[in-house]
């Protein structure tokens, strides 16, 4: 207490030549907080707002903030939260100042000072949280991995936790792709599994309080690749037969395409985004169809794929093994998204792969479908 009132003092010296022009006249001052409660948690470098008034008799002339770190670290002049003034006439003086990058937890006395040095202080608490961290991704397979985090005590009842994954940087609880690790605060491990042999993948912890979702660091990891082959879904890019706009049922060539099924190239009347392998897509508008049949070894096996609205339209995508549903899909948008089936086994010998249009909201709504793999699962 002594010397965060030393450094008090010290601070009212240093701005003695700010009263140069004020009349010094005795001023008995009080100070009150109107932010209420008079404490913050908040973490590091986040903004705190502290409010008041200063109560004087006299004219009103400075308020000083300082932080005293309650890890016993010395005290800081908060020049942020530092107000000066010279006011013409006794009352009551609002002031509401907002300081930021605070990194310790703290006290911080909040003064009013008059040219003759009295002064009065009253204290605001600001707690500085611990963020969730996200533990280091380890047992990396073909298909899964492990990692887990530790949920920091920000004085809320945590109801959920866990670790959520996905493809595209900072990922969160709205995907499915996501853990359940009970609740409350402290360390867990999560499993991932159902991943795809190498992918990069991007995942962070997630902690569910009545404040909303808190997430951890993020952690970024790519699967293996196993050496096993795959089969290769011939003509997977659509890129045969070399056409120019867009052809509805082009002669079979690997692909049959029955219906409002075909192939269109970039920049033809349909207006899709460019292709995302090659130059040509599959064209899907209404009740549609694309299959064909090929060669597979015995393994489990899923089916990636990308895919695109044209414009604002709606058309569901299916797609069969041997006339078995093992995906529907609709897409997003006209903008290029991935999509996979679940794991489906192949016996070793021919099969029948077809992608279907099904023509859900009726009339011409198309869909544009490009680069499918097969993908090796456990």
């Amino acid at each position: 207490m002594k010397k965060n009132n030393l450094l008090l003092y010290t601070i009212i010296l240093a701005v003695a030549s700010l009263f140069f022009s004020c009349k010094k006249d005795n001023v008995v001052v009080s100070i009150s907080l109107t932010t209420q409660p008079a404490s913050a948690k908040v973490y590091a470098g986040d903004p705190v707002t502290i409010a008041g008034t200063a109560s004087t008799t006299g004219k009103f002339r400075l308020i000083q903030m300082v932080s005293n770190p309650l890890d016993g670290t010395a005290p800081v002049l908060l020049t942020e939260g530092s107000v000066t003034s010279c006011a013409n006439k006794s009352g009551t003086v609002n002031f509401s100042r907002i300081v930021t990058k605070l990194t310790k937890s703290t006290i911080i006395k909040v003064g009013v000072v008059d040219q003759t040095g009295q002064i009065s202080t009253t204290d605001f608490a600001v707690t500085i949280l611990q963020n969730n961290t996200t533990a280091a991704v380890t047992a990396i397979s073909f298909y899964s991995a492990t990692t887990g985090g530790n949920i920091a005590d920000i004085g809320e009842t945590v109801t959920a936790r866990g670790v959520v994954w996905g493809t595209a940087t900072k990922p969160t609880i709205a995907l499915a792709t996501k853990t359940s690790d009970g609740t409350g605060v402290g360390s867990f491990v999560s499993s991932l599994t159902n991943l795809f042999f190498g992918q990069d993948y991007f995942v962070r912890s997630y902690s569910v309080t009545n404040k909303g979702v808190l997430y951890g660091n993020e952690l970024t990891f790519t699967t293996l690749t196993p050496n096993i082959p795959t089969p290769v879904v011939p003509n997977g890019t659509f890129e045969l037969p070399v056409i120019s706009g867009f052809v509805m049922n082009p002669k079979p060539n690997v692909w049959s395409f029955y219906g409002g099924g075909g192939q269109q190239r970039n920049g033809s009347a349909f207006g899709a985004a460019a292709a995302p392998e090659g130059v040509q897509t599959g064209l899907f508008q209404g009740d549609s169809e694309a299959s064909q049949t090929f060669t597979f070894t015995a393994q489990n096996l899923a089916l990636s794929f990308m895919a695109a609205q044209r414009g604002t339209q709606k058309q569901t995508i299916d797609i069969l093994f041997d006339d078995v549903v093992i995906g529907s899909f609709q897409p997003t948008s006209s903008v290029w998204a991935k999509y996979a089936t679940k794991t489906f086994t192949a016996t070793a010998g021919d099969h029948k792969l077809t992608i279907k249009g099904t023509n859900t909201f009726g009339g011409d709504n198309s869909a544009f479908v490009d680069d499918l793999k097969l993908l090796l699962r456990n």
